[in-house]
């Protein structure tokens, strides 16, 4: 089963719980999903909440870097995540990251609410290796994580 942008906006604005449970659902695969959006943002973290056996998450995000994401950034604040634990996720993509906050708090939240997490693999979708991509890894290195086995990966299409 595929859910993707054109059904993420689709979801009510109420920020409130999917009225649907994806019980067998054990992939989820979300393209072009924009973290700066508000919508689509709230719709990914409902969606993962409505998956209670989820296994396996690709999500591969867009972004415009010049964007203003303080207003993302005080709604991920208000927030309460103590419901979300994905206790079954084992393998995470994130792909076309390029070290925006939205992208960092997303992969922080599934570090700490996956205790079975095994593998997670951050695509960099700059064209360039600089500070920002060693910054990114660094603050990475700080995040605390909630399974003693999960392994950390960056990758990149344009090394070899």
């Amino acid at each position: 089963m595929l859910f993707a942008i054109f059904f993420l906006v689709f979801l009510p604005d109420d920020h409130k719980a999917i009225p649907a449970t994806f019980n067998n659902l054990k992939i989820l695969k979300l393209s072009d999903i924009s973290l700066e959006s508000f919508e689509e943002l709230s719709s990914v973290f409902r969606l993962m909440r409505s998956c209670p056996k989820l296994e396996e998450v690709k999500i591969e995000t867009v972004s415009c870097a010049d964007n203003d994401t303080s207003d993302i950034m005080d709604f991920l604040k208000a927030q309460d995540y103590s419901d979300v634990l994905l206790n079954r996720l084992k393998n995470v993509t994130v792909s076309n990251n390029i070290g925006l906050v939205p992208e960092m708090t997303l992969i922080k939240l599934l570090l700490e609410k996956s205790p079975t997490l095994n593998r997670m693999v951050i695509v960099w979708g700059a064209f360039k290796f600089d500070d920002v991509l060693l910054r990114t890894m660094k603050e990475l290195n700080r995040f605390s994580c909630a399974s003693p086995n999960a392994e950390v990966n960056f990758e990149s299409p344009y090394i070899k």
